[in-house]
């Protein structure tokens, strides 16, 4: 099922990697130069990530748990690590906007604790970590504008903070949400940083970049009906880390990227960056499962897509 031909996958990644199909030497050129976005990055956890490293990723990122920031890893990997925080504790929503003060102070302290995590762990990997999370201000209600304002102030204490104790060994990469979410198995509102002119803000604020998640842009733009590529164009400059799969209506995530149910057209949200120097990392449901199978199927959706020009 999430299997390609041998030849014709060797094919896709040649041609994805700049060395066209007969082409001249030129053109291999241009085409490494326009194509520094990579495309397979992987998730993984502690339990699973030699699993994960068989397929030969070009970045780890750890979805982790509160409990898995004791993770000590036992060998060395040779690629790239990024740190995605943890997004419950404790059966809460950890939210480092959150209008309760004693709340988002400790959304910070286990933030600051998983920075330090990430900085003991890069000692096992190559270059300096990222570290995504999520901005907060979720509730089962939209919030107003002011209440918006008092949570986004929320969230720039938290964010100093952070920058703070990473200094120089970490980045710091702000993620975009849907306007709508599932949590808990109810309706929740995302209130901040779901328009990349929000991230933008904020990166600017506090001179951090952005993960930019397309399927949440996506989902975003459903809700509140703003064009995508027009936003993908405004996010581009702060963009260092990029989450993908398909997508459908206002809370529809996960899904595979050639699942039929999907509605976005993904391949034309992420040519604006394939310019951009980072690693983009696809978000599937279930992808971890038979070790991995379905981040490689994600991988050679997106590739085939690229490379064919259809959805």
């Amino acid at each position: 099922m999430h299997g390609t031909a041998g030849l014709a996958a060797e094919k896709r990644r040649t041609s994805l990697r700049g060395v066209p199909q007969g082409g001249s030497d030129l053109i291999e050129r241009e085409t490494m130069e326009k194509c520094m976005l990579k495309l397979r990055g992987i998730k993984a956890r502690p339990h699973d990530i030699d699993a994960m490293m068989l397929h030969h990723p070009s970045l780890v990122e750890m979805h982790c748990s509160v409990d898995d920031l004791r993770w000590v890893p036992t060998r060395c990997y040779n690629v790239p690590l990024a740190v995605h925080l943890p997004e419950y504790h404790r059966g809460y929503l950890i939210d480092p906007a959150s209008l309760v003060e004693a709340d988002r102070r400790a959304a910070q302290d286990l933030y600051v604790k998983a920075i330090h995590s990430a900085h003991t762990w890069s000692s096992y990997f190559s270059g300096k970590p990222k570290i995504v999370f999520h901005p907060g201000g979720m509730g089962v209600e939209k919030f107003t504008a002011t209440t918006c304002n008092v949570a986004r102030a929320q969230l720039d204490k938290t964010i100093e903070a952070m920058v703070a104790v990473a200094g120089e060994d970490a980045d710091i990469l702000v993620e975009n949400l849907p306007a709508h979410c599932c949590f808990f198995g109810g309706e929740w509102y995302a209130n901040i940083a779901t328009r990349s002119e929000d991230l933008v803000s904020i990166c600017k604020g506090h001179s951090i970049g952005m993960t930019l998640d397309l399927c949440h842009l996506y989902l975003a733009a459903q809700a509140q009906k703003f064009d995508v590529p027009a936003a993908v164009a405004v996010a581009a400059p702060y963009v260092r880390h990029v989450h993908y799969s398909g997508a459908a209506g206002v809370d529809g995530e996960g899904l595979d990227v050639d699942h039929p149910d999907n509605t976005f057209d993904l391949a034309a949200a992420i040519r604006p960056i394939l310019d951009v120097d980072a690693v983009a990392v696809p978000e599937v449901w279930f992808g971890h499962e038979n070790g991995g199978a379905g981040f490689v199927h994600a991988w050679e959706a997106l590739e085939e897509r690229l490379e064919s020009g259809y959805t």
